[in-house]
């Protein structure tokens, strides 16, 4: 699985936690078994469809879009900080010269 994907996959688990809700419940909601959900949450799943994805963000209460947002936001202010660091370590060559 990609970056994206083990992102997606630790933000449901990390959900999943805190609200206290078991790996075998959430499989069983799904219709898997504990092992292939427990395959997916550690990013060993090669790929997933977006109605399990539906299905798994309504076993844990959150709407798959809404972690889907979070995650490329989290993205996109990671790329924002290397971008300004990125300018900072430019503005600070070009005062050197």
């Amino acid at each position: 699985m990609g970056s994206l994907n083990l992102e997606i996959t630790s933000v449901i688990k990390t959900i999943r936690v805190k609200k206290n809700i078991k790996q075998e419940w959430v499989a069983h909601q799904i219709g898997w078994s504990k092992a292939n959900y427990s395959k997916f949450e550690s990013g060993k799943f090669t790929s997933i469809d977006v109605s399990k994805l539906e299905k798994i963000g309504e076993a844990i209460e959150v709407p798959i879009l809404q972690v889907l947002l979070y995650v490329l936001i989290q993205q996109q202010q990671s790329t924002l900080k290397e971008l300004i660091e990125l300018h900072s370590w430019i503005s600070d060559l070009e005062r050197k010269q």
